[in-house]
């Protein structure tokens, strides 16, 4: 995963460890066991993330729209869930299912997603940050994009596959705008108290000051560094 190291096995030999480790967040970055001193590791955030907040500042969602980030090798589960919470919600008009396909699922087709309250994004004309501030919740697994949607201030709703779940937990554990749901049916009866702000998660994602990172990496770029 890009947002987070993994040095967990401390009998193997590494043939490459960085000497230094600029990270989105502290809560994103698990340090345990990492062959890093602490001294060396900065929390920027995420320069690029942070230019497409600014970007998408002014949009306002027309719909009450629940958007699923979708992942390919978990797809087959991802779709029937969001199907399931189509027709859960087919007599109510407020609410619209975006369902962004991630880049390898592009072409597929899949049956279960034929509603006509479910939109199939199956392209890349916009990127999933539009589809994240067009929407007041996501759901997912643990694809970097629900990371990503917690800058944005979503509700997030983590289904519990045994797959990927556990790391998930391990870095967002809980808190107001993080849900561990089963299936569909949760996710449907928790709906009314979704409160949407656009106050992001701020303990995940690090402030990013623009002269603070240019100031470190032009402090790194000085040091001698011995191979």
């Amino acid at each position: 995963n890009p947002l987070f190291l993994k040095y967990l096995d401390l009998d193997r030999k590494y043939d490459c460890i960085p000497d230094y480790v600029l990270s989105y967040g502290e809560k994103l970055l698990n340090t345990k066991n990492m062959p890093i001193d602490s001294n060396h590791i900065y929390y920027t955030g995420s320069l690029f993330l942070d230019n497409k907040k600014d970007e998408y500042k002014d949009i306002k969602p027309e719909k009450k729209n629940i958007l699923f980030v979708s992942q390919c090798n978990l797809a087959n589960y991802i779709s029937n869930c969001a199907s399931e919470l189509a027709d859960l919600l087919k007599d109510n008009d407020e609410y619209q299912i975006i369902y962004k396909m991630h880049p390898y699922e592009m072409g597929k087709t899949f049956d279960c997603l034929k509603k006509k309250n479910i939109k199939i994004i199956d392209n890349r004309e916009k990127d999933l940050y539009y589809y994240q501030v067009n929407s007041i919740l996501q759901i997912g697994i643990y694809s970097t994009g629900v990371y990503e949607g917690l800058a944005f201030g979503l509700d997030t709703f983590i289904l519990n596959h045994p797959y990927g779940v556990k790391d998930v937990k391990k870095i967002l554990k809980e808190s107001e705008k993080i849900h561990y749901v089963n299936n569909a049916k949760e996710i449907f009866d928790m709906l009314d108290k979704i409160k949407p702000d656009n106050n992001s998660c701020n303990d995940y994602w690090s402030y990013v000051n623009k002269e603070k990172i240019r100031e470190i990496i032009f402090r790194l770029s000085e040091k001698k560094v011995n191979y």
